[in-house]
């Protein structure tokens, strides 16, 4: 929809509000309105309302398996509805991984549990709703991300730590309970940045990437525990722990490299990760096995490590 300036004064532009935008937000004369310019754009919203608006969306989960409601749920949390209306015909729903099945409102009870700020206000045979309780800020956004990154740095050493120790109970807690926490903070950032953004209107896309890319890693990681639980012994050759450990150093540096960008930490980083890709390269020349697997999980963490701190470079002055 377009709209022509008017001229009201030698140095005062106005434009037109949309009839229905001003009516499905209650503005009449004389309300409160917050105007913020981003770039070639002005953002408009109701006064103290910012991540406030309201928007419902309506899924029907009715033949979908576990694994597919989740992702369908965590998509429409992650783009800023305010209320989540589901409905299904089916008590139970099939988890394709192991072949089990689970109550529905069970399902999404643990789904509703992991959407920061949402809860189930109602539910009844078929259906259930959950809806926003608390206010988004983009102000939240940089400790979240933080507590994303110390996350990452403590179940990667809880997965070294514990393939060294041969502890199965820790390995089965890493992809069973911290993938999860990753998982719950990267979506509330994704929301924060789709329904907030950043007030540096530039950094909101590639901090999306961002988020994206560390949640990625997070999976990764729990890939690893993964791997290794499922061997009847847990052990890893002293050359791939030693690449492990050296990936665990590339994660904090990006850790860095993030919260302060500077050219000092991007160089220290692309000259660690070559020296590890070299390292990698010569070890699966003769690995094999589980040594094979988990050093090809490393060098995808290792690249989409990459990929974060290069998200970042916009923020680094004279580079």
């Amino acid at each position: 929809m377009k709209r022509k300036a008017i001229q009201l004064a030698n140095n005062t532009l106005v434009v037109s509000l949309p009839a229905a935008w001003a009516r499905n937000n209650n503005i009449t004369k004389g309300a409160d309105l917050d105007v913020e310019p981003k770039e070639s754009m002005l953002v408009i919203h109701k006064s103290g309302t910012e991540g406030t608006s309201f928007s419902s969306v309506r899924l029907d989960i009715s033949g979908m398996s576990e694994s597919l409601v989740w992702n369908y749920v965590e998509s429409v949390y992650r783009r800023g509805f305010s209320e989540i209306e589901i409905f299904f015909s089916d008590s139970k729903i099939q988890n394709i991984k192991d072949g089990s099945s689970r109550k529905t409102l069970d399902v999404l009870s643990r789904i509703a549990d992991t959407l920061v700020g949402m809860e189930i206000l109602r539910q009844t045979r078929n259906s259930c709703v959950i809806r926003e309780i608390s206010q988004l800020s983009s102000e939240e956004y940089p400790n979240v991300l933080n507590r994303i990154f110390l996350s990452l740095i403590t179940m990667s050493g809880d997965v070294i730590e514990a393939v060294k120790a041969k502890d199965k109970e820790t390995i089965e807690n890493i992809f069973t309970y911290s993938e999860i926490n990753v998982n719950k903070l990267s979506n509330y950032c994704m929301r924060i940045l789709n329904t907030c953004g950043l007030k540096d209107f530039k950094e909101s896309n590639s901090h999306y990437v961002l988020t994206f890319l560390l949640e990625d890693i997070g999976d990764m990681y729990a890939r690893i525990a993964r791997v290794m639980f499922s061997g009847r012994t847990i052990a890893l050759s002293d050359g791939v722990l030693k690449v492990f450990e050296g990936v665990n150093r590339q994660l904090a540096l990006c850790h860095r490299f993030i919260l302060k960008p500077g050219k000092e930490y991007y160089l220290s980083y692309h000259a660690g990760r070559n020296d590890l890709k070299k390292e990698m390269t010569s070890l699966l020349s003769n690995s094999k096995g589980r040594d094979t697997e988990v050093l090809f999980i490393l060098k995808s963490i290792l690249d989409r490590l990459m990929e974060a701190a290069n998200a970042k470079l916009t923020s680094i002055e004279g580079l």
